[in-house]
Formats: structure tokens, C-alpha cells, sequence
């Protein structure tokens, strides 16, 4: 019970619950003042399992603190409870909770009083950004002030410990002198959360003592949070902005520079907030992004975010983010970085680079012995806890060496990939100078890539490790470049979030720096390589567009249907060559000729009204027009080479269509300087900003060169610019220059106010289909696959179709980002301003392994929709999720709720396309069982963490009647079957000559690429058995049996024309294709020569 008059004050902490027990401490001495206070401490977790006593605690209170609050169902819980509290005061939380600040009934949501306002202005810079810090510095002397006013004071002022310095320079005056041996070490900036400052957080040790290790000098300096852009930008310097002032003066850098400001070779971050703001933000955000990025560019050191993503901005991300705020990840990075530096730091000519390609010359270069290959995998002997931050316990030392060998058997007796006579690891590549050149090693499994199913702690196969600590150990590589997107050693097992030092990722890269080389158009993989690889990403830009046009027996039947026009109805013999032509080239099924509803085909079709052919003459000569206009990649793109006049042209007139004339975009890519262009004899009334912005995007395409120069720097050791991802037609030419470092999309805005008009019309397409397909009803259950590149491109346009299936909508905090999808109501009501007015559809999300990690708030937010759709008392039949939720929980499931499935935690892909790759399945059956194995692991809220719910999957793939995928092209589409998909992508692309030529001319990539396509339409015919004899007809013809294609392709990449022709083969073997006459003969022969040249036989 609290003493007789106590003053009742209740604390509910949130990010800084570590603290509470210090709150409670303090609680204790609050008790003898006078009059007593009773403070009752609670964390965020008692807003979920304890709320009784909460609530009780609440209700008497005449005090409430808060702090660090922001989950939005938490925010609405409190506020809802602490209206009666006559004194609220709420720290750097949610703005809908600091609003309900208050003194003595008071509201102090809009601010101090005009004359404290007056008195704040005199502290701190003139600058928008720095108002915030001024409040802070106000605070810090107001107490100081106390002593001049009347009255009495009772808490003295705290003052802190010997061990703290003023500032930076006075720190680093003390260091080197205490430390002679550090002094030309690289320093290396920190910076700290003062509250873990205080409360002695054991990572800060663990950061210090690994700089110190890996030869830095660590600078740390605690803030607050709001001051950390003026702490970079005023207390800390650099060689780079040295330059700057000797060459330009002072105003080169920031007037506020201190004099005495430190000289640092790095910064990290891990206070959890971004550069310039704060937790609550001070600024618009744009601006904030150009302060941050104007800082960081000057100082043009690398900077590292080590922080929870949810309260990054993008710019903050141009160097690594770690996602979580883990000791350990810090560690590995902070390796890196410290090689990178040593690196930087010495002779340009003692760099040696190791780049990944995915073909070249193979020659033979070093052998790993199994002996030492086991050092290498073994951890150092006198390793301990308090390197390592959090671990409760360390492993042996041998752990990894006792996994592998689990796997693949002792490392003495193993013959894998590449193993010499004597049985050791042969490691190849090519030496150019001081540039070594080695192919990735394959990470399948040879004969066996189930294993991967069945294994889910699997380890890479020795060859492949014995590649990466080769170059980390007797190689001795400064840092090692991943040329071009997937890459394989970011997706090896070990933890998906935080490093630790068993996850194979880390182990494999070790200290190496990671530069990554990728495509602009693809954040989401990318991110992968950030968090998992630790990769500074340098993005490159996309090939130049081509439309498709037309080709062969489709340009001669446009040319058909155009004299039919002149004179419809005019002969029968010319409907029939039609018709026959169209049957010729597959299109019967992509066009079905019909009348009434009934199907005609070519032998009838002089029964065909004249009105029904004409329809059917319309509807083709659309499709046709569709196929010619749709874009590919034309080629491969060349790093660094800016695009010539003819690609600058196809880039702009794939990016403004019709809405600028082809001869106005022909001078813009030429160089000229177009002002406006006439159409009709009259100017274009929009021209003059199409036009300029048509040359704003040239520029940009003009400064490919930017890839090179990114990836120097990154090489350097220097800051790059970072920039959003993205395709420059969907997205804008935001997306250029490329050689930036790239970062995707705030996951708490998504999806995005368009996407979410984009995939409002898609499902509603997709439901009109089925309706108009199955007498108006409407489908119980839709699969929708929510994939990470397709998240990113489309900013959610897939979690927009799942949205409005289930009938719910985004609620946004006061920040903008979306805090709950809200049930809208089956019905109208009074006060209702939106209702649903049909069945909340049931809907099966299966998630891939990059949208699962990377968009974890989504994915709760979801999942407790489902849970709140399923709980909701509606009608059975206006509400399938509850439907199919009942229905399992009759038949003994629990967690019947859950719709959002994924691999294995820390796993990645459905080994579906591993298995057609192989030829390792015998029906689509059991690729199909492959799919539902890999894929039944459920994620949502609390410890839904991956949990194997297959009973749950089964069910509600039985009641499944449609399947959604977004697609992201460069072109806005309405929703269509797979097979009209196919039909499309297979005619403007493989089967298209323009597309084939584009792509033989690329040499041994573009090969490689025609390979991986014929794989794909083997795949897609064995799991879907949608495998159409003209497309096989047509790709054995353009690619095999024409002999100077054949040729091409043979002589730029033998292996990937063996695969091209081996996959006729099995599509013939396995009886989804049936060759013509002479054939089968003949891609038998082309394979038996392949065979025999390959093994060094020439006929």
C-alpha cells in the first residue's frame, strides 16, 4: 500500500526497457520525499500480458510518464486510459501519444509559451535542422540558471564520471597519449545512445575493444539522438574535407566546423535514429535526406548504420545496415570496415581484388588440403565471451568443421567438385596483375539437390568454402567484388537477420570488404547482400528497351488481316488462309474463334457468320498490336559505357511512348537542344517540360561512367551516394544516375497510396473473371504470392491485392506510416463512411524468402488481420477466413488463422526450379509436393516465427480457386491467366528473332541467358503442363537447327548450348513435346557432337 497522501505516478517504458530497473531504483528514493511519491514502473510488454495491472495502476494515477512508445494498438490502449490523468508527460513516442502531454489540465501539445519559445531561438544555429539541438543545449544550461532564481532547490545538479571528456579533441589528445602505439592507426568514429551510455550496455565494450583489435582507433561519442548530424558535421572532419578547405577555403566546408574538430577514417552509427531528426523528427524528409546526404558527401568517409530498420531513412543507409542491432553483426561489419580501411590507407598497388563472374577461363591457380581447410574453418583458440557480445555460451571450437564433415563426410576422404589426385580442394581463376578472376562455385548439390529439402541445417560443400577462406587466407585478398546480381553466397545458411559467427555468410567473407556489383531495377535481392553479406552495392544500369515488333508468320498475317480490312467479307478463300495461318503459328489458342459462345475451328469456319468473323478479325489484329508493342531487354548492359545514340533513343521512347514524336526523341538522343515540336501544324501544348524532361533523362543516361567511378571509390574506401532502386519506366528517372549505392523502400508505407489503387483493380479484375467464369460466385480462397523484387518495384501492389480480397484498409499514424489493415464492414451502417458489400475472400499468402525477412512488419500486420477477420462474428458466407478457420478447428488444427507461409526460417527458394534444373522429377506432382514441403512454414505475430503448419497449408489449398502473381514489367497490364502470360512472354521474347539477335550478339552472357530460358519453358510445361508445340517447334528451329545461330551460340558458350539442346531433349523424353519429322534426329546429333567437343574430340 503507498504512504498516507502519496502522489501516484505510473512509468510505462518502451525501447528502453533495459532501464526499468533503474526506474524502479529510483521509485525507492521517491518514496521519502515529502510528500512521498509511489511510482509504479511498467514496460511495453505489460501492454500485452499484464494490462490488468496496468489498467488498475492507471486508473488511480495522478501522474503518468511515458516513453519510447510506438506500437499503434498500444498507443490507442493508453490513451484511452490516461485521459483522466491530470498531469501527462510522454517522451519521444508516437506523436498521437506525446499529444496527450499535459500539466495540471493544461495541454502542452502545441508547444512551450510564445516567451520560452523567444528564449530557445537565442540557443543553437539558425538552421531548420538544428532547432531541435538548440532545445537540447537549453535544457542542458537551464538548470545551471536555477542558482540566479529566488527559492529553494532540492536536487542538486549530477555530475558526470572521470571517465567522460568534454569533447572530441580533448578525447583523442588523452588517447594518444595513453596509447603511443595507436597513433597511426584509422580513427573510427562512434556513435552512442547516451541512455546505454549510462546504463553500461555490454555491446559498447564489445565495439570498442573490436576496433581496437582490428588495429582502429575508436572514437566514442554519446548523444542523445536529435544532435548526431551536428556532432558529424561540426566535431568530426576528414582527409577528404581537408582537401576541400586547402583548396577552396573555409566555405567549402561547414561554417560551424569546429577548429579543433577530430579527423576520422570512419563513422558508425548505432544510436537507432536516422543522421537528422531524432526519433520524432524535425524536419520535412526530403530535406532531411539532402542535410544527410550534403554531411556525408563532404566528409566522404564510409559510414555504418547499426540499427533496427524501422526508424532508418534511406540515406542513412550509404554504407552497411545491419537490420538489427545485434553485437555480434556489429563485429563482422566492423572487420570489414577495418580491412577496408588498411587497405584504403596503403599504396594503391598493394590492392589485390578478387571479382566473382559467373563464366571465363578456368585454369588452375591453388589447392586447399582438407587439413587446412579444417584450420581455416576452426574458431581462434583464445576466443572468448566478451568478443562476442550477446551469445550466452560458446560453441567448440571445431563446431563448423563438425557440421560440414556431418554432411559431406570427413574432409579427408572427400572428392567433390574440383578435387586433385591427391584429394585436395582445387581453387581456379586467372591472374591479371593484381586482379584475380574466379567463377563463384556452384552451390548445388551434385545428383542430389533434395538434400536441401531434407537437410535444413545444410552446409556449403567444402570446394565452395574452400573458394572464399582461400581468398581470405593464403590468397590474402584486400576485398573481394561480386560482379552481378545473384550471387549465392548471401543466401547460405545462418541467421537471416543478425550475422553470428555461424552463419556461413560470415564466416566465408571474413574481413574481406564486399563490394557488389548489381542491377538498378532489383533493391530487393540487393538488400540480401546488404544485411546477410554486409555489401556496399553499386548499382548498374538495365540494357537498352526494344519493342518486340513482329516477325515471321505474325508479321505475315498482319499484313493478311490489313487487306481483309479494305474489303471484309469479300472472299472465302482469303478467311481461310487466315484461319490457317493462325492455327500455322499457335495463335488459335490465344484467339479462340467462336460464335454464340460455341467453338469453331479452321475446317468449319465458312459456317462462321460474316459478323462473328469480323469479331474474330478485331480481336486478333488487338492481340497482334499487343505483341508488337510489348518491351524486352535488348542485349546486356556494359558497365561504365554510356549508351549510344540508337540505345539513348530506345530508352526515351520506351520511357514517353506516344506522348513525344519518335523524330523530337531522335534529336534529344543526338544531342540537340529541342525546344518544341509541332504536331498537326501546331505546337504540342505539353512539349516544352516532356521535352526537358526528355533531356534531363539523357543527361543521366550520359553518366554510366558514375558505375565506375562508384565502384573506385567503394574500393577507396570513400562514402558512396545512395540512392533508391528502381526501373527508370516504372519508377522515373530518380533511379539515375546508376553507381550509387542502392537501398529499396520504406517498409512502413507500404503499400503505397498508388499501389494500393493499382492492386484495388487487380483484385477487383480478378474477381469479376471468376465470377463471370463460375455463374457470379465469387472464389472462397485466392493464393497470392507476395514476392520481395515484385514489393519493392510495385511499392506493395501485391499486399494491395491481398488488402482489398479480405476487404480492409491501411490506417496511418502521425508519422504516415501504417500502423493496422482495419476491417471494413461487410455492410453500411450510419457512421460507416466505407462498407465492403460482398464475401471477405479467403486469402493463402505465400511469401518468398527476401519479402519474409525484409518486410516483417508487414507480415504482422497481416497475419493479426487474418486473426481479427477469422474472430469477427459475421455470417459463414460473407466470410470465408472465418469459414476455413472453424472448419480446421473442427478437425483438431490449431493456429487456424494463419495464411502466411514461407520457408524455413533462414532458408530461401522452393527448390522447384533446383529439381527442373537437374532433371531430377519424374511428374509435376512431385515438383508440386516439392513446392508444398518447402513452402509450409507459418509467420506471423509473437513466436510465429516459422512454425511448420502443413495440415493448415493442405486445407487451404484444397479450397483454392484462383492464384495471383504481380507482375513487374515495364508496363502496366491488366491481370491475365498464366497461360496468356506465357503465350506473350514466349512470342515477344524467346520465340522473337529481334530478342534472339540481341542477345547472341552479347557473346557468352547472352547464351548463357537463351539457356536459362529454354530451362524455364521445360519448367513451366512440367508444372503447370502448359507446354504448347509451337513454342517448341519455333525454339528448336531459332536456336538448334538454324546452323549459323547454332553456330554463334556454340562457339561463345559450349555448356550453355549442351543445355539448350539437352532441354528439347527432355521436353521430347518426357512427353511434352512431339517433335516433327527429322527432328528428334537432329538435336540428337547436335547433342552427340556438343558431347565429343566437350570432351576435346573435333569431327
Amino acid at each position: 500500500m503507498p504512504p498516507s497522501g502519496a502522489v501516484r505516478a505510473v512509468l510505462v517504458v518502451g525501447f528502453e526497457s533495459f532501464n526499468a530497473a533503474l526506474y524502479r531504483a529510483a521509485g525507492e528514493r521517491l518514496l521519502h520525499l515529502q510528500p512521498p511519491v509511489q511510482l509504479s514502473v511498467f514496460s511495453d510488454r505489460d501492454l500485452d500480458a499484464g494490462k490488468a495491472e496496468l489498467a488498475a495502476a492507471l486508473k488511480e494515477a495522478d501522474v503518468f510518464f511515458g516513453s519510447l512508445l510506438f506500437d499503434f494498438d498500444q498507443v490507442e490502449w493508453l490513451k484511452a486510459r490516461i485521459e483522466h490523468i491530470p498531469i501527462r508527460l510522454v517522451f519521444e513516442s508516437a506523436l498521437e501519444l506525446m499529444s496527450s502531454t499535459q500539466m495540471g489540465g493544461e495541454s502542452k501539445s502545441k508547444g512551450p509559451p510564445p516567451a520560452v519559445q523567444k528564449v530557445l531561438k537565442l540557443f543553437g544555429s539558425k538552421r531548420e535542422e538544428d532547432k531541435l539541438v538548440g532545445y537540447l543545449s537549453f535544457l542542458k544550461i537551464g538548470p545551471k540558471l536555477l542558482k540566479f532564481l529566488p527559492g529553494k532547490r532540492g536536487v542538486k545538479e549530477g555530475v558526470q564520471g572521470s571517465g567522460m571528456f568534454p569533447d572530441a579533441a580533448r578525447y583523442m589528445a588523452w588517447y594518444r597519449r595513453t596509447h603511443p602505439g595507436a597513433a597511426a592507426a584509422p580513427v573510427v568514429a562512434v556513435l552512442l545512445y547516451r541512455k546505454h551510455v549510462v546504463t553500461r550496455q555490454p555491446y559498447l565494450w564489445d565495439l570498442v575493444t573490436a576496433l581496437e583489435a582490428g588495429g582502429l582507433l575508436p572514437l566514442p561519442i554519446f548523444i542523445n539522438g536529435v544532435e548526431a548530424h551536428v556532432i558529424v558535421r561540426d566535431a568530426l572532419t576528414s582527409a577528404h574535407e581537408a582537401a576541400l578547405v586547402a583548396a577552396h577555403g573555409r566555405g567549402a566546408a561547414s561554417p560551424t566546423l569546429a577548429r579543433d574538430a577530430v579527423a576520422v577514417d570512419a563513422i558508425v552509427n548505432t544510436v537507432g535514429f536516422p543522421l537528422v531528426g531524432g526519433p520524432a523528427g524535425t524536419m520535412e524528409g526530403g530535406r532531411q535526406a539532402e542535410v544527410a546526404r550534403s554531411i556525408l558527401a563532404t566528409k566522404n568517409v564510409p559510414y555504418l548504420v547499426a540499427a533496427p530498420l524501422l526508424i532508418q531513412e534511406g540515406y542513412d543507409l550509404g554504407g552497411v545496415d545491419l537490420e538489427a542491432l545485434d553485437g555480434e553483426a556489429i563485429v563482422s561489419a566492423l572487420r570489414q570496415a577495418a580491412e577496408g580501411l588498411r587497405v584504403a590507407r596503403g599504396p594503391a598497388g598493394m590492392r589485390d581484388l578478387e571479382a566473382g563472374l559467373p563464366a571465363g577461363v578456368s585454369i588452375s591457380a591453388a589447392e586447399v588440403p582438407p587439413s587446412e581447410l579444417k584450420r581455416m574453418l576452426e574458431f581462434p583458440a583464445d576466443w572468448g565471451p566478451s568478443e562476442w557480445g550477446p551469445i550466452p555460451f560458446l560453441p567448440d571450437r571445431d563446431t563448423l568443421v563438425r557440421r560440414m564433415e556431418k554432411h559431406w563426410g570427413p574432409l579427408d576422404s572427400y572428392r567433390g567438385i574440383a578435387s586433385s589426385s591427391a584429394g585436395g580442394l582445387v581453387i581456379t581463376g586467372v591472374q591479371i596483375g593484381k586482379v584475380w578472376i574466379g567463377i563463384q562455385p556452384m552451390l548445388g548439390i551434385e545428383g542430389d539437390p533434395m538434400r536441401l529439402l531434407f537437410d535444413r541445417d545444410l552446409t556449403p560443400h567444402p570446394q565452395y568454402a574452400a573458394f572464399y577462406l582461400w581468398l581470405q587466407g593464403a590468397h590474402g585478398a584486400h576485398a573481394v567484388l561480386h560482379f552481378g546480381m545473384h550471387g549465392t553466397a548471401e543466401w547460405l545458411p545462418g541467421s537471416p537477420l543478425g550475422s553470428s559467427a555461424l552463419s556461413w555468410p560470415d564466416v566465408l567473407h571474413g574481413d574481406m570488404p564486399n563490394i557488389y556489383l548489381y542491377a538498378a531495377n532489383n533493391p530487393s535481392e540487393s538488400l540480401v547482400a546488404k544485411r546477410r553479406g554486409f555489401a556496399t552495392v553499386i548499382s548498374h544500369n538495365v540494357p537498352p528497351y526494344g519493342r518486340a515488333g513482329l516477325y515471321k508468320q505474325l508479321a505475315e498475317l498482319r499484313e493478311l488481316l490489313a487487306d481483309y480490312r479494305e474489303a471484309p467479307g469479300s472472299s472465302k478463300d482469303m478467311r481461310g488462309t487466315i484461319v490457317s495461318l493462325v492455327v500455322a503459328s499457335g495463335l488459335d489458342e490465344d484467339v479462340v474463334l467462336e460464335q454464340d459462345g460455341v467453338t469453331f475451328d479452321a475446317d468449319i469456319v465458312g459456317d462462321l457468320s460474316l459478323e462473328a468473323f469480323n469479331s474474330f478479325t478485331f480481336r486478333l489484329t488487338q492481340y497482334l498490336q499487343l505483341l508488337e508493342g510489348r518491351l524486352f531487354s535488348s542485349g546486356l548492359h556494359v558497365l561504365g559505357k554510356p549508351p549510344s545514340r540508337e540505345e539513348s533513343l530506345e530508352y526515351l521512347a520506351a520511357y514517353f511512348g506516344d506522348r513525344v514524336p519518335r523524330e523530337a526523341l531522335e534529336r534529344v538522343a543526338a544531342g540537340e537542344s529541342v525546344q518544341n515540336v509541332h504536331v498537326g501544324g501546331a505546337a504540342h501544348p505539353e512539349a516544352p517540360s516532356l521535352l526537358e524532361e526528355a533531356q534531363s533523362i539523357a543527361s543521366l543516361l550520359g553518366q554510366n561512367g558514375e558505375e565506375l567511378r562508384g565502384l573506385t571509390r567503394a574500393l577507396s574506401g570513400q562514402w558512396v551516394q545512395p540512392a533508391p532502386g528502381g526501373d527508370l519506366l516504372r519508377d522515373g528517372p530518380g533511379v539515375l544516375p546508376t553507381g550509387r549505392n542502392i537501398f529499396a523502400l520504406d517498409p512502413y508505407r507500404m503499400p503505397s497510396p498508388a499501389a494500393l489503387l493499382r492492386g484495388s483493380r487487380a483484385a477487383e479484375s480478378i474477381l469479376a473473371a471468376h465470377r463471370e467464369q463460375n455463374d457470379s460466385a465469387f472464389p472462397e480462397t485466392v493464393a497470392v504470392n507476395l514476392w520481395g523484387l515484385d514489393a519493392i518495384k510495385t511499392k506493395g501492389e501485391s499486399v494491395a491485392i491481398v488488402l482489398h480480397l479480405v476487404g480492409a484498409r491501411p490506417v496511418k499514424e502521425g508519422t504516415g506510416r501504417i500502423a493496422r489493415f482495419e476491417l471494413i464492414p461487410l455492410e453500411g451502417k450510419a457512421d460507416a463512411l466505407m462498407w465492403l458489400g460482398r464475401p471477405r475472400i479467403d486469402v493463402l499468402c505465400n511469401m518468398s524468402g527476401i519479402f519474409r525477412d525484409s518486410f516483417q512488419n508487414v507480415v504482422e500486420l497481416l497475419d493479426d488481420m487474418f486473426h481479427r477477420a477469422a474472430a469477427t462474428d459475421e455470417p459463414e458466407d460473407a466470410n470465408f477466413i472465418r469459414k476455413h478457420a472453424q472448419e480446421m478447428a473442427k478437425e483438431g488444427h490449431s493456429q487456424t488463422a494463419a495464411r502466411l507461409f514461407s520457408n524455413p526460417k533462414g532458408d530461401y527458394g522452393s527448390m522447384v526450379n533446383e529439381r527442373v534444373g537437374a532433371s531430377n522429377w519424374e511428374s509435376g506432382e512431385e515438383l508440386g509436393d516439392t513446392w508444398s514441403s518447402r513452402n509450409a512454414f507459418s509467420y506471423g505475430r509473437g513466436g510465429e516465427r516459422g512454425r511448420a503448419r502443413p495440415e493448415v497449408l493442405d486445407s487451404l489449398l484444397s479450397t483454392t480457386d484462383r492464384v495471383v502473381q504481380t507482375a513487374t514489367g515495364r508496363e502496366d497490364t491488366p491481370p491475365r491467366e498464366l497461360e496468356e502470360v506465357l503465350r506473350l512472354e514466349y512470342r515477344s521474347k524467346l520465340l522473337n528473332p529481334r530478342w534472339a539477335q540481341a542477345m547472341a550478339a552479347q557473346g557468352s552472357g547472352g547464351a548463357f541467358e537463351i539457356s536459362q530460358r529454354m530451362t524455364a519453358l521445360l519448367g513451366w510445361g512440367a508444372t503447370t503442363r502448359f507446354a504448347p508445340g509451337w513454342a517448341w517447334d519455333q525454339a528448336a528451329e531459332t536456336y538448334a537447327l538454324d546452323p549459323d545461330m547454332a553456330d554463334r551460340l556454340r562457339e561463345a558458350n559450349p555448356e550453355a548450348f549442351r543445355n539448350l539442346l539437352r532441354r528439347c531433349l527432355e521436353a521430347a523424353g518426357r512427353g511434352l513435346w512431339t517433335p516433327g519429322e527429322g527432328v528428334l534426329e537432329g538435336l540428337q546429333q547436335l547433342d552427340a557432337d556438343m558431347d565429343a567437343e566437350l570432351e576435346g574430340v573435333r569431327r
